[in-house]
């Protein structure tokens, strides 16, 4: 699908051709492209056929793609569905699959957390170096017959996956089109990924070999930055971050829900967040009378979680405690805006303070008061909330239960949560300013060619 009479009209805008699979890329790609003409550039995507797209949590909506030029090639395969699939076909192999995704949660984590971890380790060996990498050839021959026949000032790959660094690698080589690498996800040192050493070395090995010609490297996360610094040396490593459309939210102001409401919208990953802390400080706040239970409902909207089932019931919460299952996107925004207050699980993990949930922006966006459990003082996710004032982040469960009780207190005698967030700081991460941004570092990155 192409949709060329919409750019007819604006040939004196700079082309920029992305490399991008937009299953994976949404929203980021799709509402920077969005906003894109406005900074003297018109974006050509080249992404997987985007089939039963509906399905995808974070699909970019219908009128933003019919405003981008897309270039449809290949099957889709994503790694969700990959890993969901047999990567191995011994009968040995599926069985310890099947066990490792079958422990209980009550069981012992750390075994359950070191078999899941051998297991993604022989996934990623079977599958080196990317899951997605049959898509390489198509997608190489459309970019190839796009760049003999018009002129680009300019290349973008994204990841993951990290196959679209190896099209635009050949593409750049081939075309000597400036080049810029976006890592989403770090590749070598990716936080989701479980690497034995020798296959760290080899995957660390294979980007900076890959990555090599890119004039900036961009990431979304300052501490990811340094990481990639640690990796390429002296190559120039810019951080354009994630963040909202203001235009995903309606201009109206949205009636709340009438009883004391919070929110937790999306996936919860085991060992990475931890829902217990909250759980537990809401039972403490009822039980202490400093919050009515009659008034309070916890609600989550993603896939099921059995640590939240387990917890709730443990703790006597399944009454104030609904899983509502996957909604679409938009519902998700709708639910956060309706809400008195949102949770955001930030990261756990030792050594991964630098991980900025997509969430955070979302949770901007809505204007809803954000209560942050999880993470450190100091980390990526801390420093935002901080300078946005567009919530609290809490680490102990002393300063959890008082939050919270505060919170719940001033609805209760207000009817609302007063927010004290700072619009021109929560502003400076809409999708519209943040492309303003990125259309500086293409600047830099064409400047750089020609100095070259």
């Amino acid at each position: 699908m192409s949709n060329e009479k919409h750019w007819s009209e604006t040939k004196k805008l700079r082309k920029i051709l992305i490399i991008a699979n937009l299953y994976h890329a949404s929203p980021r790609i799709p509402a920077l492209c969005k906003f894109l003409p406005e900074n003297g550039w018109e974006p050509t995507i080249i992404t997987p056929r985007l089939a039963n797209l509906e399905t995808v949590f974070n699909a970019p909506s219908k009128d933003v793609l019919a405003k981008i030029r897309l270039i449809e090639i290949g099957e889709p395969v994503s790694f969700e569905t990959k890993k969901n699939e047999t990567p191995f076909r011994s009968r040995t192999q599926r069985g310890l699959k099947r066990t490792i995704m079958k422990i209980d949660s009550n069981s012992d984590q750390r075994l359950s957390r070191a078999l899941e971890m051998q297991y993604w380790r022989l996934y990623h060996v079977m599958n080196y170096p990317d899951p997605n990498r049959s898509w390489c050839k198509p997608a190489l021959m459309a970019a190839k017959g796009l760049t003999e026949n018009e002129s680009f000032d300019l290349l973008l790959s994204s990841s993951s996956p990290i196959v679209t660094h190896l099209v635009a690698k050949d593409v750049h080589e081939q075309c000597g089109i400036p080049w810029i690498a976006e890592l989403r996800d770090l590749w070598s040192q990716n936080h989701n990924l479980h690497m034995g050493k020798l296959m760290k070395t080899r995957t660390e090995r294979l980007e900076r070999d890959t990555l090599k010609g890119a004039s900036i490297l961009v990431t979304v996360s300052p501490t990811w930055a340094q990481d990639l610094i640690s990796v390429h040396g002296s190559k120039e490593v810019r951080c354009i971050t994630n963040g909202y459309d203001p235009q995903s939210y309606s201009s109206q102001p949205c009636s709340k829900t009438k009883n004391f409401t919070i929110t937790y919208t999306g996936q919860i990953y085991r060992g990475k967040q931890d829902p217990s802390k909250f759980l537990m400080a809401l039972k403490q706040a009822m039980e202490g009378g400093l919050m009515d239970s009659k008034n309070v409902e916890f609600r989550l909207f993603g896939p099921g979680n059995d640590t939240v089932t387990r917890l709730a019931s443990e703790l006597g919460l399944t009454d104030r405690v609904t899983q509502y299952g996957v909604v679409t996107r938009q519902a998700s925004l709708d639910h956060q805006c309706e809400s008195q207050l949102l949770l955001l699980m930030n990261w756990d993990e030792e050594g991964q303070f630098g991980v900025i949930p997509l969430k955070l922006f979302e949770y901007m966006g809505s204007g809803t008061p954000i209560i942050v459990t999880g993470g450190k003082p100091g980390d990526e996710v801390s420093k935002i909330i901080e300078e946005t004032r567009c919530g609290a982040c809490e680490y102990s469960l002393q300063d959890l239960v008082r939050t919270l009780s505060s919170y719940y207190a001033e609805w209760s005698k207000k009817g609302a949560i007063h927010s004290d967030r700072d619009d021109e700081m929560v502003d400076k991460y809409s999708f519209r300013n943040l492309s303003h941004d990125y259309s500086k570092v293409f600047d830099e990155a064409i400047a750089q060619n020609a100095g070259s």
